[in-house]
């Protein structure tokens, strides 16, 4: 047990970068399993002797237990106190579905179940960092593995980037939306983890550094390379520069900004503690070193990636500011206890400004998200925490003479600051493996103001727990236990429903496939009851089996679990239309828009539903919403008016008065034959465009090509020189108009239009073309 207990505790912070930063389900469990495992084996180990304290670890605990009490359900009159904005949500639910059972302060329980577990991790780890590095040996040891395995993963993760087929490890696909780097799928998290590890490098390479005392600059590099030293510490340089380097390479800017930051601190403490100020010299010269090796590299995209920050629009990743503004009125909404641990991702879709379809999955700022989570009662504890934590270890580290207890303590803080830094603009403390490294970094900074590093002293400054080691044993065991078999649960669930989850369920599979998905659904149920995607899926089957009771059922568990899933709710209201409850249905089709802003099915699905019931003039209304959220899907709204019968001028009626619903329009118009109203409508399409800064001008080109394929080219270029007037400076649009005028015969005019776009853009190939092509012909 002596040597598996150390083993396990590196295997769990190599293990957890590797596993793509500890993200999926899998890599989770292995993760909490080991770091209980481990702290078990500890306590079976010394349980006949003490463990020491460990400084704020009852603040920790007290969000634990916050995290808990998020799950217990209250009932309705004083979940309303507490929290009036999630009974509203609630109310609106579940309660007008028939259900009128006691509910959580989260509206997701499993998803806080899940971060109450990875956050016990975090503890559990923290206490077991403290207690492992009382010995002066493991603390030197872990130091060192963790500046080997940083500088490996550097050098993998620079190959890696160069000889990138877009796969991590050269294997596995990337989801959609990544950005890999090393082992990440998001660059941002890599340099998180690695501006982390870099002050560790940095003491160890000042640590290192070779004292000489040769006056002529000759006789010292002559002295340098002869000591039996002079290899570790250029290679331990090389590392630095390694590690420092492959952050530069994420063009993570904040990443970027969080390394240099990290470094100012650790000068500063550096010269607070009055050591050799010759060192910070070194300091400059890594600094330089890395800025060289980035050169080598080239800037240009690291100051591109800067300037996108001003430049962004759909991404979700560069609309943090967009996200930011609409996770405030999240803030305001449930200020004291928040949604739930974890359940951004699921109460964003309400308050969401951002158009598209990508998943918004965090704030982009990890104290925003603290905040809509948990509220002002987690702010309070996590401030406890580091005013606890702070106060304790600066006022060890004070007394502490011994140089390498300074150093590491030193990088320990700088590691803790540069992620604390990057975190304001990114979600690196919810990346389990990240998390786990800050937490890591905390217990370190502990040892290293605690732990005595001469053998004829105490092994440590830290008193010993009252509490015996004996009375905390079922404890663990209780928490191993607890892990395990949810952890358990969660991967069976996961592992029946996979076989299950990409297929279409229809009227076309056989009575054989459809017993084998309900099988298999039901599984997962069973095993993982708190995952309201297992119920949906289960109800859909029974629907289809004609099982209407049970299905109702299972909708409503679903809506339960997860009551702002704006799907569930439209689902489950759609069931009760079919029960002949359409004051319910309306109140669930409608709540499902309200949960789901920007998801236009939403909006189709109630259209559909009111088109159906003969209430036409509310779903006017609704399209006319819908379009002016996302007036690309026009088209489709335009096909759902024209199969329920509604004429050209009905249908122009419920249009916004937006440029591109009018295009869309017109353009279908043209298609059918309507061509005077189309110009009609061409006409006061134009007069929007104003209005909107993001118009697409690929409508123009349409409508252009259009009259061209018609063979009317004066109304053609009537349209684009009106175009023109909107857009005096678009060389396209002057291209086409020149296009037009040669195929008029107006070869002038046509080379007119041509210079005029080479006075804007020097460069335009196919305007030279044409020039020269119009020249020859003279």
């Amino acid at each position: 047990m002596d040597k598996i207990i150390p083993f396990l505790f590196i295997f769990i912070l190599i293990f957890s970068p590797l596993a793509f930063g500890t993200v999926e389900t899998w890599s989770l469990a292995i993760m909490e399993i080991s770091i209980f495992l481990c702290l078990l084996m500890l306590t079976i180990k010394n349980k006949n002797l003490a463990f020491y304290e460990v400084p704020g670890i009852i603040p920790f605990a007290l969000i634990l237990i916050y995290i808990l009490f998020q799950l217990i359900p209250l009932p309705p009159a004083l979940l309303k106190i507490i929290s009036p904005e999630t009974y509203r949500i609630y109310q609106d639910t579940v309660f007008i579905s028939g259900l009128n059972s006691w509910l959580s302060i989260s509206i997701n329980k499993k998803q806080t179940l899940l971060e109450f577990l990875r956050i016990s991790s975090y503890a559990a780890f923290y206490f077991l960092t403290v207690q492992m590095l009382t010995d002066r040996k493991m603390l030197r040891k872990t130091v060192y593995v963790i500046i080997i395995f940083a500088s490996v993963l550097s050098c993998f993760a620079i190959l890696q980037h160069l000889l990138s087929n877009n796969k991590i490890y050269w294997l596995r696909e990337l989801p959609y939306g990544g950005s890999l780097f090393g082992p990440y799928v998001n660059r941002n998290h890599y340099a998180g983890l690695m501006e982390m590890i870099f002050p560790l490098i940095i003491s160890i390479f000042l640590l290192y550094k070779p004292h000489l005392h040769y006056v002529s600059l000759r006789d010292k590099i002559s002295a340098l390379f002869n000591l039996k030293s002079t290899n570790l510490y250029l290679l331990i340089g090389f590392g630095a520069i390694l590690t420092a380097t492959s952050v530069f390479l994420t063009l993570s800017r904040t990443g970027i900004i969080s390394l240099c930051i990290s470094m100012i601190v650790f000068g500063m403490l550096f010269m607070l503690r009055s050591i050799d100020k010759k060192r910070g010299i070194i300091i400059i010269i890594i600094g330089i070193l890395i800025v060289l090796s980035v050169g080598w590299f080239g800037w240009k995209p690291i100051f591109e990636r800067f300037e996108k920050l001003k430049e962004a629009r759909y991404n979700i990743e560069e609309t943090r500011l967009q996200i930011w503004n609409d996770s405030i009125e999240i803030v305001k909404e449930f200020p004291l206890t928040g949604t739930g641990m974890g359940t951004f991702i699921n109460i964003y879709p309400r308050y969401r400004t951002v158009p598209g379809n990508a998943v918004a999955a965090h704030a982009h700022n990890d104290y925003l998200e603290f905040f809509t989570d948990g509220g002002a009662i987690l702010y309070f504890l996590c401030l406890l925490f580091l005013i606890v934590f702070a106060y304790k270890v600066f006022k060890a580290f004070s007394k502490r003479k011994d140089i390498f207890s300074i150093y590491i303590f030193i990088a320990s803080v700088s590691g803790i600051v540069s992620i604390i830094i990057h975190s304001a603009t990114d979600f690196n403390l919810h990346i389990a493996a990240n998390g786990l490294y800050f937490t890591f970094l905390f217990g370190l900074a502990v040892s290293a103001a605690n732990t005595r590093m001469h053998h004829n002293l105490n092994n440590t400054n830290l008193r010993e727990l009252k509490i015996s080691v004996k009375a905390i044993l079922p404890i663990i065991v209780v928490l191993f236990l607890l892990v395990s078999v949810i952890n358990s649960g969660f991967l069976t669930g996961e592992f029946y429903f996979s076989k299950i989850k990409d297929i279409k369920i229809t009227d076309n599979l056989s009575s054989d496939e459809l017993q084998e998905i309900r099988s298999a659904s039901t599984r997962a149920s069973i095993f993982d009851p708190l995952e309201a995607e297992y119920f949906y899926a289960s109800a859909n089957i029974e629907w289809l089996l004609a099982n209407k009771e049970i299905a109702k059922m299972r909708y409503l568990k679903a809506v339960w679990l997860n009551p702002v899933n704006g799907e569930y709710l439209q689902r489950l209201g759609l069931v009760m239309s079919d029960f002949k409850k359409y004051d319910i249905a309306d109140k669930l089709l409608r709540a499902g828009i309200d949960f789901d802003k920007q998801n236009i099915s939403r909006y189709k699905r109630y259209v559909a539903w009111l088109f159906a019931i003969g209430r036409n003039d509310e779903a006017k209304n609704i399209i006319r919403k819908a379009i002016i959220i996302e007036p690309e899907k026009t088209r489709e709204f335009v096909t759902i008016m024209i199969l329920k019968k509604l004429d050209d001028y009905e249908i122009l009626s419920v249009l916004p008065e937006m440029p591109v619903p009018y295009f869309i329009f017109a353009d279908y118009l043209l298609k059918t034959g309507n061509e005077k109203m189309a110009e009609i409508i061409y006409t006061n399409a134009f007069d929007f465009i104003k209005q909107d800064s993001n118009f697409p001008k690929s409508y123009i080109f349409s409508i252009k090509n259009y009259y061209v394929k018609k063979g009317r080219l004066d109304e053609a270029l009537n349209f684009m020189k009106k175009a023109e007037m909107f857009f005096p400076n678009d060389t396209k649009i002057k291209i086409n108009i020149g296009d037009i005028y040669e195929k008029l015969g107006i070869k002038d005019k046509a080379a007119d239009e041509y210079k005029k776009v080479l006075t804007l853009d020097p460069n335009y190939f196919d305007a030279k073309l044409r020039l020269e092509r119009l020249s020859a012909k003279k």
